[in-house]
């Protein structure tokens, strides 16, 4: 009796110096990748990551990383802004060629974004574009332009998950829309119409413009209604090329084909 007393005794001393030194270890948080994107000659690879929250939501602070694909070689990008919480890149991308990486930049404590581009290496950072509000999916067209999707003055961050903005002033007023828009001389080119919050988008190879599914209206409420649109680069005359047959059937990740630019003659066309 006596032994198996020392034994559960033992048992006990055991399960508490375990338990103690768990609580004293650092706590291991989950890096997470947010966004990742192959250069288009396949050398580097850009990513937006950082580890979770302690909560085990999005990472608080979030870093820019090239690497280089044979390699490995790991390049972090500073921020003008700081490695700090709400300095936020995102939205990678790379330019036809594979020497320029665009992203966005969000300002701490704002809606607001900026538009920098860096060479593959990391150098010569350059601000292309400040805004007055959110900026998502980043993209540059094969003639080097950079498109997006905007949303002018906004007072939320994007997405029915998100916080939303206070209820005060002109209740009757049109909501803010996110809209298709390309970047020109350092301002911004409105492509889709103001009374369309659009969700996705996609540009044609055909230069003649944009795809996207959008509906009218708040954002948060009515992306199940959503239809697909053809924006023209003039800003003008959108029109939609298929509406669902009814709510049960939904859009998302529109994507246009990629135009053959082989001659017909060639082997393989």
């Amino acid at each position: 009796m006596r032994q198996i007393l020392a034994v559960a005794m033992l048992c006990i001393g055991i399960g508490h110096t375990v338990a103690a030194a768990e609580s004293q270890a650092p706590e291991r948080l989950v890096h997470r990748y947010l966004g990742v994107e192959i250069s288009p000659n396949g050398e580097f690879v850009a990513s937006v990551e950082g580890d979770s929250s302690k909560s085990g939501g999005a990472p608080t602070v979030r870093d820019l990383v090239i690497r280089q694909a044979r390699s490995g070689a790991a390049i972090t990008i500073a921020m003008p802004c700081g490695r700090v919480p709400q300095c936020w890149p995102a939205s990678p991308t790379w330019s036809p060629d594979g020497k320029r990486l665009a992203f966005t930049l969000r300002a701490p404590g704002t809606h607001a974004r900026s538009v920098y581009a860096v060479d593959s290496d990391g150098r010569a950072p350059v601000k292309l574009l400040e805004f007055s509000g959110t900026i998502e999916h980043l993209r540059f067209m094969p003639d080097g332009r950079l498109s997006m999707l905007a949303i002018e003055n906004a007072n939320k961050e994007v997405g029915a998950t998100q916080a939303g903005a206070p209820i005060a002033g002109d209740l009757d007023a049109a909501p803010p829309e996110q809209r298709i828009a390309t970047l020109q001389n350092g301002a911004l080119h409105w492509v889709s119409p103001p009374d369309l919050f659009v969700y996705e988008y996609d540009w044609r190879g055909d230069g003649k413009g944009f795809i996207g599914t959008a509906a009218p209206g708040d954002g948060d409420n009515n992306w199940w209604t959503a239809k697909l649109y053809a924006f023209p680069e003039s800003g003008s005359g959108a029109h939609v090329i298929y509406s669902p047959s009814d709510d049960r059937q939904q859009l998302a990740m529109p994507k246009v084909s990629r135009m053959d630019r082989r001659s017909p003659s060639s082997p393989g066309s």
